[in-house]
């Protein structure tokens, strides 16, 4: 991940808490970090061809202008319910509200 899309992210992510990137094999873990809780909420996959952004189980891409809001909706949703389960619902609710 390079150093500008690491600004992006962070200047999108700024308003919600302090934001920090881990490298795994496959892609980045973006973490944020709030008073007592540290939350996986990005995953950025970068291949030799095509790059990709995404919630944690998801394959949906996320646009640059709409981190933040993306974000605060998918920690909303992560407070009710399992994400690994029910990842479709959340991005069919993202759909109708026109973030994804």
């Amino acid at each position: 991940m390079d150093k500008q899309t690491k600004e992006k992210i962070k200047e999108a992510l700024k308003g919600l808490g302090r934001v920090s990137f881990h490298s795994n094999r496959s892609y980045v873990a973006v973490w944020l970090h709030r008073k007592k809780t540290k939350d996986l909420i990005l995953c950025f996959f970068q291949g030799k061809r095509k790059t990709r952004l995404c919630l944690p189980w998801s394959t949906v891409d996320i646009s640059d202008k709409d981190i933040a809001s993306i974000v605060s909706e998918f920690l909303d949703f992560k407070t009710r319910e399992s994400i690994s389960k029910n990842i479709s619902k959340l991005e069919k609710a993202l759909k109708e509200k026109g973030l994804f």
